[in-house]
C-alpha cells in the first residue's frame, strides 16, 4: 500500500493541497451546492484565530519541494465574505517566509472589484468563478455583474468552472456562451459526483438522452474546430481521454477515494481540527497529531466508508465512486448520483472511440498554463 512506512519527508512531498475553511457563510443559494447544510450561518469572520500549530505545519511543509505543487485554498462558504480575513493570512505567510506554489479561491464573484483584482495579481492567486451556463439562473439565484467581471478580466490567473447538470445540460452551447463573456480565460466544466438527500431531484434528473447527445455534440464541435480557446479539446481529450486510472484488484488495497483527502490533501478549520472533506464537517484528525496518524485516521475512514458495491460497475476504472460519503437513493443500493455518472462516463467512452477515430491531434494551447 502507498502509505506503508511513508516518511514525512514523502508525506510533504505528495501532500499538495491544504484548505483552510473560513467559514459557512455565503451571499448565494445554488441548488447543487453541497454544502447547504452548514452554510448560511452568516460568521463573516472564522470562529478561531489561526491555530499556531497550523502555521508551524505549513512552514515544515512549504520548504520541502513538491513532487506536484503546493497550493493553499481559502474556502467557503463564499470566500470573499471573509477577504479581510484572507488577506491578513497570506501578507502574514509571505512575511513568515512560507513560500507555495499559489493560493487559490473558488468564489460566485459577486463581490469581486478592482483591489480584490489586483490583490490576486501581486500576490499569486488563482481565482476560480463560479459561473452555469446555457442558462445560469435555472440553478442559481444570482449572477456576477458588468463590473464584477470587468474585475474578473483583469486577474491574470483566472478560471471559470460551469457544472453540467439536467438543468443545463448542453456543454457545447455553455462553453460557446461562456467564451463570449470571459475571453482568454480557461474554461473547466464540472459535473455533481456527490448528490445528498436534500439535493434537489430536477437538478440530476435527466431525459433521455440527454446526456449522451450533449456528449456527441461536443465531440462533434472538437472533430470540426468549433474550438477557438481549445477549451473543449482540454476537458474531452487531455482530462477525459485519459482517465482510466482505477484497477478493480487495487480497489481494496488502495480505498482511498479520487481526490485522497488526507494524503494529496488536507482540509483544516482554523482551531486546527481535520475535517475528512472540505465539502464535510467530520473531525477526523488534528494538525497536533503525528503525521502517521493523520493519514492513519483518514485512510481507516476510507476504509469504513469504502463502496463495494462498485466493484461489479462498468465505469469503475474511470469513476472509482467519486464520493463515498454520498447518500444512497431510496432503495439504499447505490448512491444517489450512480446513474446519470454512470450514463456520462459511457457517453465519454462512447465518444473518445470517435476522436481516436478522427485522429484528433494536440492543437497548440499557447494562451493558459496548465493550474
Amino acid at each position: 500500500m502507498i502509505t506503508d512506512n511513508i516518511s514525512k519527508f514523502r508525506y510533504f512531498r505528495i501532500l499538495k493541497a491544504v484548505y483552510l475553511l473560513l467559514g459557512p457563510a455565503c451571499n448565494m443559494s445554488c441548488r447543487h451546492c453541497s454544502q447547504t447544510p452548514i452554510k448560511n450561518t452568516f460568521s463573516l469572520k472564522p470562529s478561531d484565530e489561526l491555530n499556531k500549530n497550523i502555521i508551524s505545519f505549513l512552514k515544515e511543509w512549504s520548504i520541502v519541494p513538491p513532487i506536484y505543487y503546493k497550493r493553499i485554498y481559502f474556502w467557503g462558504g463564499e470566500p470573499l465574505l471573509y477577504w479581510e480575513t484572507i488577506k491578513h493570512y497570506i501578507l502574514l505567510f509571505e512575511k513568515l517566509g512560507i513560500k507555495i506554489t499559489n493560493y487559490r479561491i473558488y468564489s460566485n464573484g459577486l463581490l469581486l472589484n478592482d483591489e480584490i483584482a489586483d490583490f490576486c495579481n501581486k500576490h499569486n492567486i488563482i481565482f476560480t468563478m463560479s459561473y452555469d451556463a446555457p442558462n445560469p439562473l435555472a440553478i442559481r439565484n444570482n449572477i456576477p455583474n458588468d463590473d464584477n467581471i470587468k474585475s474578473f478580466l483583469k486577474i491574470k490567473n483566472r478560471n471559470i468552472n460551469f457544472v453540467f447538470s439536467a438543468l443545463n445540460d448542453d456543454i457545447s452551447k455553455a462553453y460557446d456562451i461562456l467564451e463570449e463573456i470571459f475571453p482568454n480565460t480557461k474554461i473547466s466544466m464540472g459535473y455533481i459526483g456527490v448528490f445528498f438527500k436534500h439535493t434537489p431531484k430536477d437538478v440530476y434528473t435527466f431525459k433521455e438522452g440527454q446526456i449522451e447527445n450533449s456528449f456527441k455534440k461536443l465531440s462533434n464541435d472538437i472533430i470540426n474546430n468549433n474550438d477557438i480557446y481549445h477549451n473543449k479539446y482540454r476537458l474531452m481529450v487531455s482530462n477525459f481521454i485519459k482517465y482510466d486510472k482505477f484497477k478493480k484488484h487495487k480497489f481494496e488495497l488502495e480505498p482511498w477515494p479520487p481526490c485522497a483527502p488526507g494524503l494529496i490533501s488536507l482540509s483544516l478549520k482554523f482551531n486546527g481540527d481535520i475535517v475528512r472533506c472540505h465539502n464535510d464537517n467530520v473531525v477526523i484528525s488534528n494538525i497536533s497529531d503525528n503525521y502517521k496518524t493523520i493519514i492513519t485516521n483518514h485512510l481507516n475512514e476510507w476504509k469504513r466508508l469504502l463502496p463495494k458495491i462498485c466493484l461489479d460497475c462498468d465505469v469503475l476504472p474511470m469513476c472509482r465512486n467519486l464520493c463515498p460519503i454520498a447518500a444512497f437513493d431510496e432503495n439504499e443500493k447505490k448512491y444517489i448520483q450512480c446513474e446519470h455518472i454512470s450514463k456520462i462516463w459511457k457517453s465519454i467512452i462512447e465518444c473518445r472511440k470517435i476522436l481516436t477515430e478522427n485522429d484528433i491531434n494536440s492543437p497548440k494551447i499557447q494562451l493558459y498554463k496548465d493550474i
